[in-house]
């Protein structure tokens, strides 16, 4: 049987490889890349979302979760370099951090 290359399978090949690439020469640097089940989930929704408009309120009201704890979860993901963020001061004059994902769908 005989299976055309369509360029999407050697990209993806390509992908696999340096992935693989990483983990076996950086294993410390593969493990900060992983993911939970959780944390994939929330990146997708903000991804999904594609602006620079994400709080932690909002997605503490949608995933039915703490400020706090939400707050929490997206420095995380910020730090690990999943998302980006903005500060912006609210009417009260605190500190708001705005977060949108890195990775983007092609338009």
């Amino acid at each position: 049987m005989h299976v055309a290359d369509d360029g999407y399978t050697r990209y993806t090949s390509l992908i696999f490889t340096d992935y693989m690439r990483l983990v076996l020469d950086s294993p410390e640097q593969a493990k900060r890349l992983m993911l939970s089940e959780n944390q994939a989930k929330l990146v997708n929704m903000i991804r999904a979302e594609g602006t620079l408009s994400v709080t932690a309120r909002r997605m503490a009201d949608e995933e039915r979760v703490s400020i706090q704890s939400m707050s929490s979860r997206l420095a995380t993901l910020w730090q690990r370099g999943y998302l980006e963020r903005r500060s912006s001061i609210d009417e009260t004059g605190g500190i708001i951090y705005l977060y949108r994902s890195v990775v983007r769908d092609e338009d």
